[in-house]
């Protein structure tokens, strides 16, 4: 695990090791905090690297899943509503020339 750990390079993992390896980093601070010792700066360094690439993939897990229920929800509009929503678009656009 520490070998993961060291070696890390976030694009080769999924959302979970990602998260292990989080997990672990934080463990192995804690480890060098309770024995007084400094936290080597690759230590932090990994963990500030994991924390903004679980950040950056929850966002997009977040934008696709917005995307997927958006459509979902056009898809159960009656014709009607669908008629009114593209009347609204095309008189954006042609205010917009």
């Amino acid at each position: 695990m520490l070998r993961a750990f060291r070696e890390l390079e976030v694009d080769g993992n999924d959302i979970d090791e990602l998260i292990v390896l989080e997990r672990f980093g934080k463990g192995l601070a804690t480890g060098y905090t309770e024995h007084a010792l400094d936290v080597p700066e690759w230590v932090s360094d990994k963990l500030t690297a994991l924390g903004k690439e679980i950040k950056a993939r929850r966002a997009d897990a977040i934008a696709r899943e917005i995307k997927l229920t958006e459509g979902r929800l056009e898809a159960l509009k009656t014709a009607d509503e669908k008629r009114v929503d593209l009347r609204a678009k095309l008189e954006r656009l042609r205010a917009a020339q």
